[in-house]
């Protein structure tokens, strides 16, 4: 199989858009850990006017919006080449951070379902800002009886790492560490197995390479070595 480097550029995909760099990506992690210590000033304070009603949705929004390209970026730049420890460690931080956006925001629907719809609608005909997230006010008035009080909320959203850490450790194992089996193809050529090209091997009109693949990959997962 070719490395990513012997891959032709028109068929990478290309994350400028989210971010020219690594350090334009650096800037944005601070910014959230700094907006997410901003958010917290809101807490109690959500019923005190339309305004403060505004400013919180949008404020969340936006942490929201950033955490997602952090996300995004590190990710998508960590598939490009599972081995490459710096953007494991940017992957791990962003989901680190999205944990820690989601605890910090855990306040806010508890507290808008504290506040009487009345009022709520109040403040968004007050409010032309509001009015464009009526419907997003409308969702979360909707689901009430699905949501738990604001430290239950946040008992959950701690909880998130914890809870992907064993979908991580196994993708990091498959993707990275295992080293598949190789076969023969229809041509007598080498052919290493992989996640991505079983299921086709497997649809192949040979019925002997279908054979060797099947049983070269699944005697592999049962008694494969991780070389770390």
């Amino acid at each position: 199989m070719k490395k990513r480097s012997q891959i032709g550029e028109q068929y990478k995909w290309n994350l400028s858009s989210l971010y020219p760099s690594d350090e334009a990506w650096e800037d944005d992690y601070k910014k959230a850990s700094e907006q997410l210590v901003e958010i917290g000033k809101y807490r109690g304070r959500i019923a005190e006017s339309a305004d403060t009603l505004y400013e919180v949705v949008i404020a969340e929004l936006a942490l929201d919006r950033l955490i997602h390209n952090l996300f995004a970026y590190a990710q998508m730049k960590k598939d490009e080449d599972t081995n490459v420890s710096t953007y494991q460690s940017m992957a791990t931080r962003a989901e680190g951070m999205a944990v820690k956006i989601s605890s910090a925001v855990s306040f806010i629907v508890p507290e808008i379902l504290s506040i009487d719809e009345q009022l709520i609608m109040e403040y968004i005909e007050k409010n032309e800002g509001l009015k464009l997230y009526k419907k997003h006010f409308k969702d979360i008035l909707r689901s009430k009886p699905h949501i738990l009080s604001e430290k239950e909320e946040k008992l959950l959203a701690d909880t998130m790492e914890m809870a992907s850490s064993p979908y991580n450790i196994f993708g990091m194992l498959s993707n990275a560490d295992f080293k598949f089996p190789i076969i023969k193809d229809s041509k007598g050529e080498d052919l290493t197995l992989s996640h991505g090209n079983f299921i086709p091997t497997l649809e192949s009109s040979d019925r002997n390479l279908r054979e060797r693949a099947f049983k070269a990959y699944y005697s592999f997962s049962t008694n494969s070595k991780i070389n770390i």
